[in-house]
């Protein structure tokens, strides 16, 4: 492996973790306060669509370690949040 696999590799983690995180302030204040005034019902249907395509493109392309934490983590939070759209927004 070359120094650019190396720093792909990197990079690639460093999106997955970066982007599955980003996800993780909302979902602890959506816990909490069991309030989903500001989300977008749409945006995470869209997610969950786009993280499905990603994981079926794997088969394809061939399984990344990158893109199989991404569309675990990423796919967690979309369902989570479309379940909590659902739930919550009827209070």
């Amino acid at each position: 492996m070359d120094t650019l696999d190396t720093l792909g590799y990197i990079c690639g983690f460093l999106y997955a973790a970066i982007f599955c995180i980003s996800y993780v302030p909302q979902f602890i204040k959506t816990r909490k306060t069991k309030k989903v005034d500001g989300l977008s019902l749409n945006m995470f249907l869209l997610s969950l669509l786009a993280y499905t395509c990603l994981f079926l493109y794997q088969f394809h392309i061939g399984f990344q370690p990158a893109l199989i934490i991404n569309c675990a983590l990423g796919g967690f939070f979309s369902i989570y949040f479309v379940y909590a759209i659902i739930r919550y927004s009827n209070d």
